[in-house]
């Protein structure tokens, strides 16, 4: 089914976006129901370490599993269940791709402005190796990177 959202495996922190605390989902479960993500379809997902990122087709970020400072919402909580980013994070731009990585997160809006997000270096556990911002420090909630320091950037798991 077109736009559904459908997850399995390690669900440790809440990743798969599926109510529970099992440790491991090991047949496909539907994320939700109908009206999940607003009742918009799914455009894309994206797997971070321990968390998941979910753009929807009308530009909507949601956002589930460990709250390490990657799920962009202001907070280290974990997720269970899909949780939407708010929008005037991202200058009420819509979202068209997100990526996740080890403990830090990024999404490109439609007007091509990247925005990344992390407990940075502020962190004591896996400090940050810096989002692209000025400084390495905690970001809980989507921020945006200056244009002029997207020289070259590469957004992805680990770069080094």
């Amino acid at each position: 089914i077109k736009g559904v959202l459908w997850a399995w495996g390690c669900n440790q922190k809440g990743q798969l976006g599926i109510a529970g605390p099992e440790d491991s989902q090991i047949e496909p479960a539907r994320v939700g129901a109908e009206d999940m993500f607003g009742g918009s379809p799914v455009h894309m997902v994206a797997c971070g370490f321990k968390h998941t990122l979910i753009v929807t087709e009308e530009g909507a970020l949601w956002t589930c599993g460990g709250g390490n400072g990657a799920l962009g919402l202001n907070d280290i909580n974990n997720q269970w269940l899909p949780t939407r980013v708010e929008v005037q994070h991202f200058g009420d731009a819509k979202i068209v791709s997100a990526a996740g990585g080890d403990c830090h997160s990024a999404a490109v809006t439609e007007h091509g402005g990247l925005y990344t997000w992390d407990l940075g270096q502020d962190a004591e556990a896996a400090p940050s190796a810096g989002l692209g911002h000025d400084g390495m420090h905690t970001k809980l909630v989507p921020t945006c990177v200056a244009p002029h320091l997207l020289q070259g950037m590469r957004v992805g798991r680990c770069h080094r």
